[in-house]
């Protein structure tokens, strides 16, 4: 529990009935820039403002007189850097064995973040919402200005500016010189002179601004950052910062719209630019009324997709913080029973290890030994349960979909679990049901994962009977399709209806005495739902209070004229098992050269002594440096390695590049990656340095033996000279369609028009990078960035956006990169037209 209490990111705290600190973790120490021993016996008033201080004592003191928690308080505090920020917090009475209350328990969350998401949320809508009535008002008015002054006020107050101006360009008829000519201002100050408000409009010193904006390009920044000749001229009109959009119409520069700060300088961020743009197009659209209607269907049809993914934003964030205050109550009884989980196996752990240091016999040592081993894997269990949740709710497990035997599947689950069910005198069987299919597509590993977990809980929670699996075929949802059923059926405690519920949420058993009487993380079986889900199908309970339970698992396995089905005898597991044993306690051993590639002494120590005991004696390497240069030499010398294990993490030289090297340098030998990491991207990151297979840490024996004697023997796929797969070449373009669904007629011409043109885009766009033009590839793909979005291709605006910054700075060889995949999604963007093919 203490490495629990320590580690976790958010603040932790115990005060004693005093509301004096008695601890705290190491995140809330380091934030009040304490050290996390002198933290104990402070006040909030020795640690926080007096007002802050006042804010916690009133939350504790409640605590402490009404005796009941309290959750879900949101307040500010200020931490040491003196920043402030938005917490949720949790409070618990703490009691002694006679009940009293001698203290408190609380858990504070950083919510700044998505306050601000929040704020930030406010304004967008609002800033769109501006937007879009100006659109909607501009179409039904003569004179723009009847609404450009209500407009300007509003985007002013948004967008918390002194000042909004709108310019359009203008020609001296005498001399022929362009300039900006004032048509509407609005301002929260005085209405200053005419000549104040032409100033900088009808002088000199703004070239670089028709330049920049005729080519779509805003001018946005603090005044500081401008060029000398505008900046002595802005400062004069006491402006801090400014953001000018420029105006197209019939794509041609028409004018700009103005925003000055006269108290801040800053930069406005990218959705303001873009949303504002927007309002630009609308303003110039009415200046020439025969396209103001294709220019307000765009800005409404986008404003209306906006509204709806910021009420879905606005909605899954009020959804997720009233989740996260359910779940609080659930992960704190969580905490409470892993404390005892985790703690339990160590203390084993730690004790039997400090007892193998005295005089014992052989028995003694051997019992001690076995006690360590079985605390160990029990713990590895815990973890791997918490890290598999993890990696699910991240996003980071994929299915590996691949072609597999549900016999062999289910006799591996029933030959691993027969121990545990004999030692409880339990009767244990499975059976097959009618025909069965010789291959399912299925991930083998993952099906394998959830059996076991269903089993082992049904062994765990039955004291007397039997358990049984049974498998099945069995119809589903979609008559095209086969399905599969492993329904695992028990005599153990069973549960209510309710009980079954919470079986399924994370951090939950059926209540909390289960916890105490069987143990276990409360995971498995969330795990487990999750998995099927992602393989298609899915996990169902049925229990009866003290009568036993019933978990099936349904996969779909694919359509029925695929599959070749038989039929399956009926055997005992104790047969299944008598021959797996066998099987596993066959002595296999090897011979060949093998190069340990590991930084840690402790694991280079336990690999070493499996290889030893399978005849093995490994040579070993510390760091990548000196397993490339050991491999190269002994292969130079004609006594090349069979086998390289490498270890991807290591000092000096990682696994990844030793094995790049290795590679490039000729080495054909079988190379074995060693990683921590054990997801798909790992494993693909490993093969594509070179690697000819991996091993996820920590190193199973069984798994070890069987991967490197694969490769001993020939069996394994080693990878060709010169490393990893030939590149194939630039990837086949993926249909991709606009995300602004439409049955107006006019905007799905308008779509049509901008795809079509999308080739001769491209080929301007490959002809300036051939001849080095980067300033006319930025121009390009600035105008590409701005238009793809607003038509519903988002992708085409970021990978636009990347080209442009890489030829904006001169960067060739990026901007080169960048054109290659914009090139590809333009194709793509083609295909998912209709469009032939470039």
């Amino acid at each position: 529990m203490d490495d629990l209490f320590t580690s976790l990111d958010a603040f932790l705290f115990y005060k004693d009935a005093r509301m004096n600190y008695v601890a705290v973790n190491d995140a809330f120490a380091r934030w009040l820039g304490r050290e996390i021993n002198s933290v104990a016996g402070k006040s909030d008033y020795d640690l926080f403002p007096e007002k802050d201080a006042a804010w916690m004592r009133r939350q504790d003191r409640e605590i402490i007189t009404r005796g009941e928690a309290r959750s879900g308080v949101e307040g500010p505090l200020t931490g040491a850097d003196g920043k402030v920020i938005w917490t949720l917090s949790t409070r618990t009475p703490r009691r002694n064995a006679r009940g009293d209350i001698i203290g408190l328990s609380g858990l504070i969350v950083d919510i700044t973040a998505r306050k601000q998401a929040e704020e930030r949320l406010e304004q967008r809508e609002k800033l769109f919402g501006i937007v879009s009535k100006l659109s909607r008002d501009l179409i039904v008015v003569s004179d723009p200005k009847e609404k450009l002054s209500t407009a300007f006020e509003m985007l002013g107050d948004v967008m918390d500016v002194g000042r909004v101006r709108l310019y359009r360009n203008a020609t001296d008829k005498k001399t022929g010189q362009r300039y900006f000519v004032l048509s509407f201002d609005w301002t929260v100050m005085k209405d200053p002179t005419g000549e104040k408000k032409q100033r900088h409009s009808m002088q000199s010193g703004f070239d670089r601004w028709s330049a920049e904006l005729s080519r779509g390009i805003p001018i946005n920044g603090p005044v500081t950052d401008l060029p000398k000749s505008e900046r002595v001229l802005l400062a004069q009109e006491g402006i801090e910062a400014l953001l000018v959009i420029p105006i197209h119409v019939r794509n041609e520069f028409w004018g700009f719209i103005e925003f000055d700060d006269y108290f801040t300088s800053k930069t406005y961020s990218d959705t303001e630019v873009s949303i504002l743009s927007m309002a630009a197009m609308s303003i110039g659209g009415s200046y020439m009324r025969d396209q103001l209607f294709r220019q307000f269907q765009k800005a409404y049809a986008e404003t209306r997709r906006v509204n709806q993914e910021l009420e879905k934003a606005i909605e899954s964030s009020n959804r997720f913080a009233a989740e996260a205050e359910v779940a609080n109550e659930a992960k704190t009884s969580f905490l409470a029973g892993m404390s005892h989980e985790i703690r339990t196996p160590l203390t084993s752990i730690v004790g039997f290890a400090e007892l193998l240091q005295d005089p014992l016999t052989d028995e003694e040592r051997s019992e001690y030994i076995e006690t360590i081993r079985k605390s160990g894997e029990h713990l590895l269990s815990l973890v791997n349960d918490i890290l598999d949740l993890s990696k699910i709710e991240a996003g980071k497990i994929e299915i590996e979909m691949l072609e597999a035997s549900p016999v062999q599947v289910v006799n591996g689950v029933v030959s691993m679990m027969q121990a545990a069910a004999e030692k409880k005198d339990l009767e244990f069987g499975v059976t097959f049901l009618g025909l069965i299919p010789e291959k399912i597509r299925t991930d083998p590993t993952r099906l394998r994962q959830i059996l076991i977990n269903l089993v082992g809980n049904a062994i765990k929670f039955t004291s007397d009977g039997k358990v049984f699996l049974t498998v099945r075929m069995r119809p589903g949802p979609d008559a095209n399709r086969a399905y599969m059923e492993f329904a695992v059926t028990d005599t153990g405690i069973g549960m209510n209806r309710a009980e079954l519920e919470k079986a399924f949420n994370k951090f939950e058993q059926a209540d909390a005495s289960t916890v105490r009487r069987f143990g276990g993380t409360g995971l498995g079986l969330n795990i487990s739902r999750k998995l099927a889900r992602m393989m298609g199908g899915d996990i169902t309970g049925e229990s009866q209070k003290n009568v036993g339970s019933t978990f099936a698992l349904v996969l779909d396995v694919g359509p029925p004229l695929e599959l070749s089905l038989s039929r399956v005898e009926e055997d005992r597991l104790n047969d299944i098992a008598d021959e797996a044993q066998a099987e596993e306690t066959r002595p296999e051993i090897l011979s060949g050269r093998v190069l340990l590639a590991e930084d840690g002494p402790d694991n280079r120590r336990l690999l070493s002594l499996f290889l030893k005991r399978a005849g093995i004696i490994p040579d070993f390497a510390e760091n990548g440096r000196e397993a490339y240069e050991k491999a190269l030499s002994a292969a130079q010398m004609g006594k090349a390695y069979d086998v390289i294990l490498m270890d991807m993490q290591m000092p000096e030289m990682d696994g990844y590049e030793a094995t790049r090297l290795l590679r490039e340098n000729g080495y054909t030998k079988p190379i074995i990656a060693l990683t921590a990491h054990a997801t798909v991207l790992d494993k693909n990151r490993c093969l594509e340095a070179g690697c000819d297979d991996y091993i996820a840490k920590p190193v199973n024996r069984e798994r070890l033996l069987a991967i490197v004697s694969r490769y001993l023997t020939g069996d394994g796929q080693s990878a060709p000279d010169g490393g990893g797969q030939p590149d194939s070449g630039p990837a086949e373009p993926e249909s991709i369609v606009s995300s602004l669904y439409s049955e107006d007629e006019e905007l799905d011409s308008i779509i049509d028009d901008f795809v079509a043109g999308l080739a001769d885009f491209l080929n301007d766009l490959e002809k300036a990078f051939s001849a080095e033009r980067l300033d006319e590839v930025s121009r390009l793909s600035h105008q590409l960035k701005g238009s793809g979005g607003a038509l519903g291709y988002p992708r085409l605006t970021e990978e636009a956006g990347i080209l442009e910054q890489a030829a904006k700075h001169g960067k060739s060889e990026d901007a080169g990169k960048a054109l290659s995949l914009l090139a590809v999604s333009i194709k793509g963007v083609r295909r998912g037209r209709g469009h032939p093919d470039l």
